[in-house]
């Protein structure tokens, strides 16, 4: 269920901050609450302290008795609230047709030589996983062949399984590792699934089967999981997840798994990950290990000749995006200086593997090399590519998406544009390194999501379907402005509205705003929004 703010605001004042800047002198919050805490925070802040403070700790417990009686006193008194209004059957009403309606878009993902699809209705609630032809899947009747029913599975195992996505083994994809969660929880069971039989393989005919765990695992080869997981006692972090890698064998237990990594038990963030890249060919290109340090933080290890990890000599905040005939395709998300050479923020950067080991290649790349992209102070990167011989970025620019095919050159990297619907957001789906493709999305608030098919040796984009209008549209428009915050960032927002408003304060405002983990909130198609506020005359900022 999508949480609003609903608030009765002045779109005028909105308006008004676009304006000049106020001459205030910058803020630093944290000095702030230093020297003058909020009167509901402790000055202790020591667990000790926090608890002695906290007079509701106990809220914070997810499954303690009074946390769940919290809860369910409060949604009790919202459900009256929604309920006693005289809209509210209406509104159910549509919102249920809306988000139950068959014709939305089925998320493509290449799967082998066809598209596979994950599919939920009235008719499968707890879904499908299927597959067709990309031919089929073009048509506005796709044959699509079930590959595994979920909500059969479950009745036949008496369990609540919430499926939680698959991992195939490349280059043929008949092997796939099936995650499966337990009533939803983030912890999953995985198992081999094989395409050609539609069957899970047995343990007994040596099918991998990992019992339920927070897991970070990835194929090595088709005998080979490389796996980080829970692996007894003194093996998970202090925030509970893994911090060693194993490799684990087709037949053998868990147990017998051969520790290939280690980070440490104080480590932050959410467990250390394998990562296993491949050419399009499915040959084995590097082997990496993510460590992370905290939510933003981590170091990045390479599996070295011998068998060992190897530290990169690469920035702690920074995203790993593929590798390229030998180099490691990354974007650090801080300023960075290496070989002598400055990067910015934000860019993506291509250096090769043998740089970038402690016993360094003796290598002179130049910057011109080095950089694939560098953004302006409006730009960021919101989805990257890696194919054999070319990459493609979405990027947003002031809020607004853009697509680049970049291809290296002798002297440095060419961008070309690749053509996309004006004013709307854009994001990468799956991708095929052999068939040098991507599948491309766009949307806008007043327009409704399009599928398209990226291909990178020419750099055209092929639509492949488009969702149906869900509400309205005519009677509003999209504006941009901005604010500027006190320390003189200007932070764009947009303002969809009825085109013949009266911008007088009196106009029902739905605001909607996001800061954390360094996502911004792009332009979407929200059709519940549309149809319930929107064709009511409300606005949404």
């Amino acid at each position: 269920m999508k949480s609003f703010i609903l608030l009765s605001a002045a779109v005028p004042a909105l308006l008004l901050a676009a304006g000049p800047a106020l001459a205030l002198a910058p803020v630093d919050p944290a000095a702030v609450a230093a020297t003058n805490p909020p009167p509901h925070f402790p000055r202790d802040l020591s667990p000790e302290g926090v608890k002695a403070a906290d007079d509701h700790l106990a809220l914070e417990e997810v499954d303690g008795a009074e946390a769940t009686a919290f809860v369910a006193a409060e949604n009790a008194k919202s459900l009256a609230a929604l309920t006693g209004d005289r809209r509210y059957e209406g509104f159910r009403q549509q919102a249920e047709a809306i988000l139950t309606a068959t014709d939305r878009i089925p998320a493509p993902s290449f799967l082998g030589d066809g598209v596979g699809n994950f599919w939920q209705d009235a008719a499968n609630p707890k879904g499908v996983w299927r597959r067709t032809s990309l031919a089929s899947y073009r048509t506005a009747q796709p044959q699509w062949e079930t590959l595994l029913d979920i909500d059969a599975l479950a009745k036949a195992e008496g369990r609540d399984w919430v499926f939680k996505g698959a991992n195939c083994l490349a280059p043929d994809e008949a092997r796939c590792l099936i995650n499966l969660s337990d009533g939803g929880k983030d912890a999953v069971t995985v198992r081999e699934f094989d395409l050609t039989t539609k069957t899970f393989v047995a343990p007994a005919a040596g099918g991998f089967a990992i019992p339920e765990g927070k897991h970070r695992l990835d194929w090595l080869d088709r005998d080979t999981l490389l796996i980080a997981t829970d692996f007894g006692p003194g093996t998970m972090t202090e925030s509970g997840y893994p911090f060693i890698v194993k490799s684990l064998t087709r037949g053998h237990p868990l147990a017998h798994a051969t520790e290939v990594y280690r980070g440490q038990q104080s480590d932050g963030g959410y467990g250390v990950s394998p990562m296993v890249f491949r050419d399009k060919a499915g040959a084995v290109t590097a082997v990496l290990f993510s460590r992370p340090l905290d939510t933003f933080r981590s170091e990045i290890w390479a599996r070295g000749a011998d068998g060992r990890p190897q530290k990169l000599n690469l920035p702690e905040r920074v995203a790993v995006e593929g590798v390229m005939g030998g180099n490691l395709v990354f974007s650090p998300d801080q300023a960075w200086t290496f070989d002598g050479q400055d990067y910015a923020a934000g860019s993506l950067l291509s250096l090769p593997l043998g740089v970038l080991r402690p016993e360094r290649l003796e290598i002179a790349i130049g910057a011109a090399r080095a950089t694939i992209f560098t953004p302006t102070p409006r730009q960021s990167l919101q989805g990257v590519t890696v194919f054999s011989d070319s990459i493609v970025a979405a990027i947003a620019d002031n809020v607004v998406g853009r697509l680049k095919r970049f291809t290296p050159t002798a002297n440095g990297w060419t961008a070309t544009d690749i053509a996309v619907p004006a004013n709307a957001a854009v994001g990468l789906g799956d991708s095929s390194k052999s068939k040098g493709q991507v599948f491309v999305s766009t949307q806008g608030f007043l327009t409704p999501p399009t599928l398209s098919l990226a291909d990178v040796s020419t750099a055209a984009l092929t639509e492949l379907k488009s969702a149906p209008a869900k509400f309205d549209a005519s009677t509003h428009v999209v504006e941009q402005y901005e604010a500027t915050s006190t320390d003189g960032t200007k932070i764009p927002y947009f303002i969809t509205r009825p085109r013949e408003m009266k911008l007088d304060g009196s106009n029902p405002t739905i605001m909607l705003g996001y800061g954390g983990f360094q996502v911004s909130m792009n332009p979407a198609y929200k059709p519940e929004m549309g149809k319930l506020w929107l064709e009511n005359g409300g606005v949404f900022v």
